[in-house]
């Protein structure tokens, strides 16, 4: 088997790594001359013709971030779907796009891969309709709703501003190891629709993010009177699947951070 990854960065390369050391043939791409970046993995800039072409491969996932800054965030999907077409020209019979729970509008509670929503912004416009130009596609396709991605050099409580209210409410996070394992798991049995992945425990955004701003020395973030309640269940991943997290709940991640 040969694996494609499309968008070689903070959770492409974790990915690549460990479907190496598994046996697996692996490639990945980078733009920006980012070509050079120390890695044993076969590495492409797909831009640099300026056109979008891809090596051959077996399975491709795709793991190009949404950019909330996106002039016109259909550009975004755009992007996914071509890289898909690609990847499917140069002998891909399965893609995996990694997609976000920010698709569930926040006015949503408890919800799972069947229950029915509205988008009710642009950016979950944008993320329904790349689920359904990829389902529409010839090969197989998974998009994986992956929750808010924590790791080693990663707490999202570093990106809060000091003294900005954030609204209350529980945590849909995601571990980056968690992440490679669900990953991992999909290039190698090959599920199909839509997926998410999120850790088990929902702790309140009041709880946790003090809990790491106390660990970083940062200041502590201020939060909102505006309670969300938006909690993302993993049915498929725990009940149908019955892959069990490594980090089932962010309170008990206790690996040190790097803040370089």
């Amino acid at each position: 088997m040969k694996v494609g990854i499309v968008g070689y960065g903070w959770l492409g390369r974790q990915l690549g790594e460990s479907l190496s050391n598994d046996g697996i043939s692996v490639w990945g791409t980078v733009t920006r001359g980012a070509i050079l970046r120390q890695t044993d993995i076969p590495l492409t800039d797909y831009l640099a013709n300026g056109r979008f072409a891809l090596p051959s491969a077996d399975v491709a996932v795709i793991t190009i971030p949404f950019r909330k800054k996106m002039v016109n965030p259909e550009d975004y999907a755009d992007q996914i779907v071509t890289a898909a077409e690609c990847a499917r020209h140069s002998g891909a019979t399965y893609v995996i796009w990694t997609g976000s729970t920010a698709i569930y509008p926040g006015s949503a509670k408890n919800v799972t891969e069947v229950t029915p929503f509205i988008p009710d912004n642009e950016r979950q416009i944008v993320l329904a309709a790349i689920e359904a130009r990829l389902a529409a596609m010839p090969i197989s396709t998974l998009s994986v709703r992956l929750g808010g991605l924590f790791g080693p050099d990663r707490l999202i409580v570093t990106n809060f501003i000091p003294g900005v209210a954030r609204p209350d409410g529980p945590v849909n996070l995601l571990h980056q190891s968690d992440a490679v394992r669900v990953l991992s798991w999909c290039v190698m049995n090959r599920p199909t629709g839509k997926l998410n992945a999120v850790a088990t425990e929902h702790p309140l955004r009041s709880e946790l993010y003090p809990q790491w701003a106390d660990r970083l020395g940062i200041e502590i973030p201020e939060f909102g009177l505006v309670t969300l309640e938006k909690i993302v269940k993993s049915n498929r991943l725990e009940l149908e699947f019955g892959i069990k997290l490594e980090y089932p709940d962010p309170r008990n991640w206790v690996g040190a951070p790097c803040l370089t």
